[in-house]
């Protein structure tokens, strides 16, 4: 039989009993699903298993062969049958176990503390009829139900009411004006209610409107009432006069009938003729229905205004062929589809400000370089009227990043500045404010003094001229020979075939001096056979040989010296060991610097009782 498991919801279920494999009944209590051969369960109608060999698998205490086994909510998301598969083929017999998992719902039904969960039993048709189910639920469950093709039978007992018969507005009335006796309410319960209503009126100021005197305090600023009588932005019954500001007064001030009797006289037409005037008086005729003249529009009026740029506005100013709306966009069009338009590549803010002179921006090009040498204009955001103009050096399109080749230094731009970016490449100035000087000719001049032409002598002292090409006949030459003639005649014939066979030769022979050069050396470092020292020579090779073995110092060892080290340090190391302080325990030799501050060396020491063993120093 399977046991029944809850849907989604982690559990802890017995497994066993686990039998050794070879006689099928000794219980086995070291079974491990990490460790097994196979560790599994199969869901509902899947086709693949679930793995559990990562799943909490723990022995029964006192229970042996039988084990505790968690399954995970996520491994319990299948409702339906559940099996769990456990092979060691070495260890134990094969291992099966079936569960059934149900819903919450049935689970809590069944097997929760009581009132937990109720089984679910929804009718969902009635007769085989599932709108008949529906109708019925929305009859029970507060919605309501319209039963206008259900007949109810004549009621013929009505267990403790009184039948009523004929019509039963005829009973009660319109507004229940028949309704003389409400079930006998005693004359003393009649005054209670009328003191409740009563109250309630007074409570809320109901009785100051016909059986009470009121003043401003019995009205609430902002009330219905108090915004009836007051003009103010809080409506204050105190505002109210009524010796001036009732209906009373306002019509014996105005004669109001009077007044309403005679605006009946007037009929259509003069009504139409008296705005028709008005109109003219004001010059609103001729907006449509009159032909305009400049006196007909009074000078620094709007209409003025908006036609004429004059310090004071003219409408005689104006010249419809020409600046008209109409005119404007004749003109205006082909300038503005083509160069004009053209000019501004781009118009946005800036995003990101990192100096005065690298920022990015909130659109542009995601080409590289496609601002280069543009010029830029950017527009204060909070003062619009604050601008300063920039030339790109640089631009990266990934990032939208602007570098200029200076800081304007109008004002401090920030971020969500405008900026407008213009196709312009001229020639610009790599430093602000510099011009270029241009002759009468129209060519630029040279940075020689800014002349086109020089006529007096430049130094180029500081100027490389590069290779010239061509070069007209030099008439002066100052500091020079002037040369003339054939120059094969003034060199002479070559020794060799020709000038640049000589030169190859001087060329070997110079590379031959190299090579002696190296042989000898560095201050004669190649010179290893003298041809025999002289005796002065022999002298200063002994006095020197002297006084690096008997005049010159040395330092002592401060480290083991190496077994390829110089003659020097092996000496020095010997010289260390013979004076310089040594100590010696159990098992180790160590030698001290001279200032006993330190070692400079240990070795490891040991005897057998037969042979005493002194290590290599390190």
């Amino acid at each position: 039989m399977a046991l029944v498991l809850k849907a989604d919801t982690l559990v802890k279920v017995v497994i066993g009993p686990v039998v050794a494999v070879g006689d099928g009944f000794t219980p086995v209590t070291t079974l491990a699903v990490s460790s097994a051969d196979e560790a599994e369960i199969i869901k509902h109608d899947a086709a693949a298993v679930t793995d559990i060999s990562g799943n909490t698998f723990a022995a029964i205490t006192s229970a042996d062969g039988y084990y505790n086994l968690t399954l995970t909510a996520a491994q319990l998301d299948t409702e339906g049958m559940l099996v769990v598969i456990i092979n060691d083929d070495s260890l134990c017999l094969p291992l099966k176990a079936l569960f059934m998992v149900v819903n919450a719902n049935v689970y809590d039904s069944l097997y929760a503390v009581a009132a937990t969960d109720h089984l679910q039993v929804d009718t969902i048709q009635i007769s085989g009829d599932a709108t008949a189910a529906d109708n019925c639920e929305l009859d029970y469950d507060g919605t309501g139900y319209a039963k206008a093709n259900s007949t109810i039978g004549t009621c013929t007992t009505l267990t403790g009411h009184t039948a009523q018969t004929g019509d039963s507005f005829a009973r009660i009335g319109a507004a229940g004006a028949s309704l003389t006796d409400l079930g006998g309410m005693s004359t003393a319960m009649k005054a209670e209610v009328q003191v409740e209503a009563d109250a309630s009126l007074v409570s809320i100021g109901l009785d100051h409107l016909l059986s009470a005197a009121v003043i401003g305090t019995d009205v609430v600023d902002n009330s219905v009432i108090a915004k009836l009588v007051s003009a103010s932005a809080t409506a204050d019954w105190d505002d109210f006069a009524n010796t001036t500001d009732s209906l009373q007064a306002v019509g014996d001030k105005v004669a109001l009938e009077a007044t309403v009797a005679a605006l009946n006289d007037i009929s259509t037409a003069q009504v139409n003729t008296e705005v028709d005037t008005a109109l003219t008086d004001i010059g609103l005729d001729h907006l449509v229905s009159a032909a305009v003249v400049g006196a007909d529009v009074t000078d620094d009026s709007i209409i003025a205004k908006l036609v004429s740029a004059s310090a004071t506005a003219d409408w005689d100013d104006f010249v419809n062929t020409t600046e008209s709306l109409q005119a404007i966009r004749d003109r205006g069009d082909t300038a503005w589809t083509s160069a004009e338009s053209s000019i501004l590549m781009q118009n946005t803010t800036i995003a990101t400000l990192a100096s005065q002179t690298s920022f990015t921006l909130t659109a542009g090009s995601a080409d590289d370089s496609a601002y280069l040498g543009c010029v830029v204009v950017v527009t204060d955001a909070s003062t619009a009227v604050q601008k300063c103009v920039g030339i790109v050096s640089a631009y990266t399109g990934s990032t939208k990043t602007v570098t200029l080749l200076v800081d304007p230094a109008v004002f401090t731009m920030a971020i969500g500045d405008t900026i407008d970016i213009l196709a312009d490449r001229s020639l610009k100035a790599s430093v602000p404010t510099r011009t270029l000087a241009i002759t009468a000719a129209g060519r630029p001049g040279v940075d020689w003094a800014n002349v086109e032409n020089p006529s007096s002598t430049v130094g180029l002292s500081a100027t490389t001229v590069g290779t010239v090409t061509t070069c007209a006949t030099v008439t002066t030459l100052t500091g020079h020979t002037a040369q003339t003639g054939d120059s094969f005649a003034r060199i002479g014939a070559p020794v060799g075939a020709d000038i640049s066979a000589d030169i190859a030769a001087v060329k070997v022979d110079t590379a031959a001096t190299l090579v002696d050069t190296s042989v000898i050396g560095v201050a004669g470092a190649g010179l290893t056979d003298l041809g025999g020292m002289s005796t002065a020579m022999k002298a200063e090779v002994k006095t020197e040989a002297v006084a690096a073995l008997n005049t010159d110092t040395y330092a002592e060892s401060s480290a083991v010296p190496a077994a390829t080290a110089t003659l020097v340090a092996k000496i020095a190391w010997l010289a260390t060991l013979a004076r310089n302080k040594v100590t010696q325990t159990a098992t180790t030799l160590t030698v001290r610097n001279d200032a006993d501050t330190a070692d400079v060396g240990a070795s490891t020491v040991s005897d057998d009782g037969t042979t005493a063993t002194r290590g290599e120093f390190s």
